[in-house]
């Protein structure tokens, strides 16, 4: 898919996600959401590749484009920070103008999945279709991925058919009548962790191993850690986890997903949680069914706890010195 120039971009629910920089998201404890549309168009052969966002989102400058893209292995590679204050700008506008490739590959930021597109673009070509949108699960709603041709998408653009890039294929098909629309069924894994509630969701599902063979369709490619390996110490007690580097763990881990450099002191225990990056959970202190973002600090003997299908939900950087028991 030399030919193709992939555009990962944000919907309007990604804007104002509950989790800032949405892109930066940690997920089964190693990787970054944007991660893995990334590698998906990368094991296609995507060559050409555009990120949109919005200039506060630092994650991208920092990490993605200063450091996972030095680390690639690949030749030809192409990385683009576009600045975009919603999901359409001039500017994109303006870099697939400058483009030589044949086509436009558009994809959504906020998608845990592993795809090769190739076969997606071949069923482009073979419907002769105008536009190609994938959809998962038998259902005719858009994925938030399609595909078409850069001169139509020129076209569109130039004639303000749409407004945002996930209404292109409908705003297109509404106002040109002739135009082939196809959908391309995608029966694999795909979710989409726009709310703690779906993200605690989909990291129990990793943890009872039922999305597990989709990581091993393509290779992730996911920027180092800099961590060196966790530490686990003889008082832990360690059942169905999964644990990042850079980790030190001498209490209770249970059906929980911790991320890297995660300290866990003595007597704590973590039941049914995802902990994020560079947490802190003091002396005998319990978190059960709960989400906490990166760099918390739970003191000794606190008790943090959610219910199973709503989790508690602690923010960054967040400072807990009493019992915060969550009842919906």
């Amino acid at each position: 898919m030399k030919n193709t120039v992939g555009v990962i971009y944000k919907n309007e629910n990604e804007i104002n996600s509950w989790y800032q920089p949405i892109y930066g998201l940690p997920v089964y404890a190693t990787y970054k959401l944007i991660e893995f549309p990334v590698s998906s168009m990368l094991n296609s052969g995507i060559k050409n590749i555009a990120v949109l966002t919005d200039n506060t989102d630092l994650f991208l400058s920092s990490n993605l484009h200063g450091g996972f893209a030095r680390n690639l292995e690949l030749n030809d590679f192409c990385l683009s920070i576009i600045p975009s204050y919603n999901n359409y700008s001039a500017d994109i506008f303006n870099y697939i103008k400058m483009c030589r490739e044949k086509y436009v590959l558009f994809c959504r930021g906020d998608m845990v999945f592993n795809m090769d597109f190739s076969d997606l673009l071949n069923s482009h070509i073979n419907n002769r279709a105008d536009i190609t949108v994938l959809t998962t699960k038998n259902s005719f709603k858009s994925a938030g991925i399609c595909l078409l041709s850069r001169y139509l998408f020129l076209n569109l653009a130039e004639n303000k058919i749409f407004n945002k890039i996930d209404d292109i294929a409908s705003d297109a098909k509404k106002q040109i009548n002739t135009l082939k629309i196809f959908w391309y069924n995608y029966s694999k894994y795909m979710s989409y962790p726009m709310s703690a509630e779906e993200y605690y969701k989909m990291s129990e599902e990793f943890l009872l191993k039922k999305t597990d063979s989709f990581l091993k369709d393509n290779r992730i490619f996911t920027q180092s850690s800099g961590y060196p390996p966790t530490v686990i110490n003889k008082n832990a007690d360690i059942k169905h986890a999964i644990i990042g580097d850079g980790c030190i763990i001498n209490g209770k881990v249970y059906g929980s997903v911790i991320s890297c450099g995660v300290r866990i002191q003595k007597g704590a225990s973590v039941l049914n949680s995802v902990i994020m990056d560079k947490c802190f959970l003091g002396n005998g202190c319990t978190v059960k069914n709960a989400v906490l973002k990166d760099k918390c600090i739970i003191k000794e003997n606190v008790e943090i706890s959610g219910e199973f299908n709503r989790p508690a939900l602690i923010e960054s950087g967040d400072i807990i010195t009493k019992n915060k028991i969550f009842k919906y």
